[in-house]
């Protein structure tokens, strides 16, 4: 369970970096389509119901900072943190050495107590927000217990007052107050029917699951407010792109008309006039059908968004699953790999483990933050990938573009066994040897 709490804490935080993103988007770019927004919206909604470590692939181009923030640190240490700014990062796993050390500065244990106690506390939270949005549920469909067919899959009912919302999974229905007819009752129920078409009803019922889950990141809940604005204002830009502009003044009259209806909890469907009436009318006084320019750029965006968003980071020198690599000034190199590089720096040995003595050496050059290293013996060429200047440069294996390196088994003592593998991604730091003549 303290496991699943942290894979989903990470998760969150993954997701909150996509939120964060489009908030800032839709204070920039006002004049994006409302459906764009809502697709962007998706994204986030994929990442915190997919929060299962390994299932979106590693790429360099990733927008997610880091897709493990807070994880279990090395040794006796309770915590380590990994957020993908390096000056935080310093910051905070400092703090950590110094103030969560189990058996000296924390009881030991205090890892396993703390994971335990935010979980219990995770889930209870989450058992009453669900439950609380079940009953809110049966209530309502207990107040339309009364509703009368009216048309269609139009019902009508006094619950709804002057206004009207989509209730039901399997077969929604719509339910119309009494007091809605004429011209406002024609272009409600287009609103209405825009959400049955886009299943808006099933969007909303996964986000108040999320919902549940994610209660503690506030970013989810911030994104679930704007994602309902940006879904009303999708189907409201779907009814006025099919009619004329004099159709504006009459739908933000029903929109006003509507304002005073009953307001509705997270769970359930958003009504007609629940959400952001103000900005709509704005919106809908102003409304014009997206040019071919508009669209492609839309198109554009939501495809950066994807592949960044839908990623995660490449592997790096702060991440758990790669080596801890030869630190500046350190001699020893037990257990490390290394690049060692000869003064004049044309000649580097590529060591693989330390204790093995299958070192592999030859010709080496840089090139467009490309480092080549060529074997003298096989010819075989093994590429790094350069990141960083000056003292601070660092090479990165790149596996794809190197000749395979064999896995092999060094035995170091008895009842020792050590395999030792090169990881694509593995971060090395340079080291300079002087050659004696």
């Amino acid at each position: 369970m303290r496991e699943i709490f942290l894979d989903v804490l990470n998760a969150g935080i993954a997701a909150g970096w996509i939120a964060a993103a489009i908030t800032v988007l839709r204070l920039i770019l006002k004049k994006v389509p409302g459906y764009i927004y809502c697709i962007l919206w998706n994204i986030v909604l994929i990442r915190l119901i997919l929060p299962v470590k390994g299932i979106f692939p590693r790429a360099r181009f990733s927008l997610i900072p880091s897709d493990m923030t807070v994880f279990r640190g090395d040794g006796n240490v309770s915590f380590a943190f990994n957020t993908g700014f390096s000056g935080v990062d310093r910051a905070l796993n400092e703090r950590a050495d110094n103030r969560l050390f189990e058996g000296i500065t924390v009881e030991v244990g205090y890892y396993d107590k703390i994971t335990m106690i935010l979980s219990v506390i995770w889930i209870a939270a989450g058992v009453c927000l669900l439950v609380y949005g079940i009953i809110c549920y049966v209530k309502l469909r207990q107040s339309i217990k009364e509703a009368v067919l009216y048309k269609d899959n139009v019902y009508r009912c006094e619950s709804a007052a002057g206004s009207s919302f989509i209730l039901g999974v399997i077969r929604p229905r719509i339910y119309l107050g009494y007091g809605i007819c004429g011209e406002d009752e024609e272009l409600i129920l287009a609103h209405e029917k825009a959400h049955l078409a886009r299943r808006d009803n099933l969007v909303k019922l996964l986000w108040c699951v999320v919902l549940c889950i994610y209660w503690f990141n506030p970013l989810i809940w911030a994104a679930y407010i704007l994602m309902c604005r940006d879904m009303e204002r999708a189907c409201d830009e779907k009814v006025l792109s099919g009619r004329g502009a004099d159709v504006r003044k009459a739908y933000a009259e029903a929109l006003l008309a509507c304002a005073s209806g009953k307001r509705y909890t997270m769970a359930f469907p958003a009504a007609f006039s629940e959400t952001d009436v103000k900005n709509r009318i704005k919106n809908v006084m102003s409304f014009k059908r997206p040019g071919k320019a508009v669209t492609a750029a839309c198109v554009v965006l939501t495809a950066v968004f994807a592949l960044g968003f839908l990623t995660n980071p490449a592997l790096a020198a702060s991440d758990e699953e790669v080596y801890s690599y030869y630190p500046a000034g350190d001699s020893s190199g037990y257990g490390i790999p290394s690049l060692i590089f000869t003064e004049n720096g044309n000649r580097c040995t590529f060591v693989r483990f330390s204790m093995d003595s299958d070192f592999i050496t030859g010709s080496c050059y840089e090139e467009n933050d490309v480092f080549i290293l060529t074997d003298e013996s096989s010819g075989n060429e093994y590429v790094f990938d350069i990141q960083g200047a000056g003292e601070r440069k660092i090479y990165i294996f790149n596996e794809e573009e190197s000749a395979p390196l064999a896995e092999y088994v060094i035995d170091s003592g008895p009842g020792y066994v050590e395999k030792a593998e090169i990881p694509d991604g593995a971060v090395f730091q340079r080291r300079n040897v002087t050659v004696r003549q």
